[in-house]
């Protein structure tokens, strides 16, 4: 009988060499593919009066209120994903945010080497759980996403592409320029994937596996590597949950739900 096996497509062992950095605080001092954020109220180098360690790699912390566990979830269910763990938010200007380091060359080449790439990484993807736990006014400056070199996340000027609170939807702010979905906004955890484009210069938002809107603003030039951060702005209050942070030569399109 003939030995038949399946062949592994590059996609495929592209998936099996990825490296993933699994706690936030390694991200700027580990070599990787993909970086992940997780919030638990163990995860014991945010906390307060443990913010040491984040602040000295690289991190800009503050005041966040609490690192809460997750509650009340059905079993691996999509439709009760209860309430996740979170970066608590309470206040003006509270914001968790990386050290600058995705999307320049340096960056998208280590990936590429990792990888066994020839040709560098086209898109930089942001994956997010959140949820906007106050969304009265309509205010760019409270934002969830990428913010350009030495720039901050409640500035609105320094967004390299952020999921922002509008006035009615969920909007995308590229540089101040914003963008609506048709997503009405509401207080519960979404999935949001913002997708930044090398070779059409676009920043594309998807809301929980839907495409939201592409910013008709283009990229911002001479502003990377850029941080990733959530951040407060006067009203309303970004609730961070979970990130993943990661190269693609494919597009990765919305993703799908399961």
């Amino acid at each position: 009988m003939a030995n038949r096996t399946m062949p592994i497509s590059r996609k495929d062992f592209e998936m099996l060499r990825r490296i993933h950095v699994l706690e936030g605080v390694d991200w700027a001092t580990s070599a990787g593919t993909d970086f992940w954020l997780m919030a638990n109220s163990t995860t014991t180098p945010w906390a307060a009066g443990q913010g040491t360690l984040a602040s000295e790699r690289g991190w800009t912390v503050t005041s966040i209120a609490a690192i809460t566990s997750g509650a009340g979830a059905d079993f691996l269910s999509l439709a009760d994903k209860g309430t996740p763990g979170e970066f608590t938010q309470n206040g003006a200007a509270d914001l968790i945010e990386s050290p600058a380091m995705f999307g320049d060359w340096t960056h998208g080449h280590m990936a590429a080497e990792i990888l066994g790439h020839r040709v560098m990484p086209r898109f930089l993807v942001a994956d997010f759980m959140a949820r906007f736990s106050v969304t009265s006014a309509d205010e760019a400056t409270t934002a969830i996403g990428f913010v350009e070199d030495g720039g901050s996340i409640v500035t609105s000027a320094d967004h390299i592409a952020a999921v922002t609170v509008g006035a009615t939807y969920f909007s995308l702010d590229v540089n101040a320029t914003v963008t609506a979905t048709a997503v009405a906004l509401d207080q519960s955890s979404h999935l949001f994937r913002i997708v930044l484009d090398k070779s059409l210069s676009t920043a594309t938002l998807y809301i929980d596996n839907v495409l939201g809107c592409v910013s008709t603003a283009a990229i911002t030039a001479d502003e990377f590597p850029a941080s990733f951060g959530a951040g407060s702005g006067t009203t309303d209050r970004p609730q961070l949950q979970q990130a993943h942070i990661w190269y693609s030569w494919y597009n990765p399109g919305a993703g799908i739900a399961y």
